[in-house]
């Protein structure tokens, strides 16, 4: 009986070390970063001023480019 509990309880924890280590830590801070525009595919190809530069508070039909037009990131889903 004891032998169960025990095994019970070990798979639990690694079952959350291994759901833990697979999450992505996301910082929720903006970066400042000049000239930097968004496309989202609800505008077109309008251009428009992100109110946060920062790859996962994106909205999720989004990208950030540079200034440049190189693709900065695309929002995390």
């Amino acid at each position: 009986m004891f032998f169960f509990f025990f095994f019970f309880n070990l798979l639990l924890v690694l079952g959350c070390i291994l759901q833990c280590a697979s999450t992505i830590a996301c910082p929720q801070y903006c970066v400042e970063i000049e000239g930097v525009y968004m496309i989202c595919s609800s505008s077109g190809s309008q251009k428009l001023n992100p109110t946060c530069v920062n790859c996962c508070l994106t909205p999720p039909d989004c990208k950030l480019y540079r200034g440049d037009g190189t693709l900065l990131c695309a929002a995390r889903t």
